[in-house]
């Protein structure tokens, strides 16, 4: 980080070019604490903690040929929440900088561009945030931050000589089932907050022998599959999208983006699906694409596109438009939701225990116009659903799923 510029990191290079009013490439990490906190207070911890994390004080810039981040010494101010979650960034409000701090109630939001990080890089910065909004001197041992080179490392191309050898994956999934009609007007979303007893759905989970994850990809594909089957069109595989954190595998502790995803469903042309059924098609898809033989291709594939020497001398303005197209086209039309999982998150310092909560809200996406977000905290387990779709016809459906295991679910919605 000594210099001023530094490229995109290989998962970033696709956001420039797909970001819009719509699909604006933002996503919220948030914690909720018993109290409402200071503004001012929360401002110290944000300033304190920026030093930890240089290469989140960026802006985008176009290059002749990419899009690159450069420093700038732009101080961001925490505001109160206002508005839809998730909106594009703009700079008459949020000046040069990929992220904001946000407060409502007592609820601490970080909104972050997939252009910066994904939701792990996201997440630590939120710690150390509110580590310094609890803790005046935290000790070396309470930041547990890798060394900054490691942290602003591109892990993908840090990692490619390991993967030079392997075949780049060469199969493409057929189209997949979309809710149909059209989609919300641009600046808004409709999100739904479910939160549940996660110790109740972990059982569930373990009587059936499989992960919290497998088991809500499989409550989701299950809603999808009654909704698809009520409207009687044309069948088409169900397919959600789940992002895998791939930093284990890649030996890196990067701050920035490290992820690939799997994508596990079920072709309703087989016949009828029980709920067994598929949960057993989910959790083994989710096993196998977990696995290194099955990632390492994926992975060969996107590094192996990104250096084509056809696409490299394209200009960055027309590289956005091709990019913008393949992914419209290519990518979210192969799969009908996505269901992004952060893991139960586990937090030791002075003031952890304030923490209510935590809540997720990946970013929008028109195409598919069903995004959804997992993540737990001690005994309690958020669900998220950010949704574009027309009207909360899935959200009231997921509900009515999920209370066959929990009569009382407390919801919070933007849209009842």
């Amino acid at each position: 980080m000594s210099r001023d510029w530094f490229p995109l990191d290989h998962a970033a290079t696709l956001y420039p070019g797909v970001i819009s009013g719509a699909s604006t490439g933002v996503y919220r990490v948030a914690a909720n604490l018993g109290s409402a906190p200071d503004r001012a207070a929360v401002q110290r911890a944000v300033e304190r903690a920026l030093p930890f994390f240089p290469f989140f004080r960026v802006r985008v810039r176009n290059g002749l040929f990419w899009h690159f981040l450069e420093r700038t010494s732009e101080i961001p101010r925490v505001r109160e929440e206002e508005g839809a979650p998730c909106r594009p960034f703009s700079r008459a409000k949020d000046g040069d900088l990929l992220w904001r701090v946000l407060l409502r109630g007592s609820r601490v939001s970080l909104e972050m561009s997939h252009i910066l990080a994904d939701g792990h890089g996201a997440l630590e910065f939120l710690r150390v945030v509110l580590l310094f909004l609890h803790c005046e001197n935290p000790t070396e041992a309470q930041l547990a931050l890798p060394p900054p080179a490691e942290a602003a490392a591109d892990a993908y191309r840090v990692a490619a000589p390991g993967f030079a050898d392997v075949r780049p994956a060469r199969t493409r999934a057929p189209k997949a089932w979309r809710w149909p009609g059209g989609r919300l007007p641009r600046g808004m979303v409709r999100f739904t907050r479910i939160a549940l007893d996660s110790g109740k759905f972990l059982a569930l989970a373990r009587e059936k022998g499989v992960s919290l994850a497998e088991w809500f990809a499989a409550v989701v594909l299950a809603t999808l599959l009654r909704e698809q089957e009520e409207m009687r069109g044309k069948k088409r595989p169900l397919r959600v999208l789940v992002p895998v954190d791939i930093r284990a595998m890649l030996g890196s502790r990067t701050m920035r983006n490290a992820f690939l995803a799997v994508a596990v469903g079920i072709d309703p042309n087989l016949g009828p699906w029980s709920f067994d059924e598929i949960l057993n098609e989910v959790h083994h898809k989710m096993r196998l694409g977990r696995a290194r033989p099955h990632i390492a291709p994926l992975l060969t594939s996107s590094l192996k596109a990104q250096s084509s020497p056809f696409l490299r001398p394209i200009p960055s303005i027309a590289k956005d438009r091709i990019l913008r197209i393949v992914h419209r086209n290519r990518t979210s039309k192969r799969y009908t939701a996505l269901l992004s999982n952060l893991g139960q998150v586990k937090w030791d310092f002075p003031g952890a225990e304030r923490i209510r909560d935590f809540e997720v809200v990946p970013n929008p996406n028109p195409v598919t116009g069903l995004q959804l977000g997992l993540v737990g905290w001690k005994d309690r387990l958020v669900l998220g659903c950010a949704s574009l779709l027309p009207s909360p016809q899935f959200e009231r459906d997921l509900m009515r799923e999920l209370r066959k295991h929990e009569e009382h679910l407390e919801v919070e919605a933007n849209w009842c």
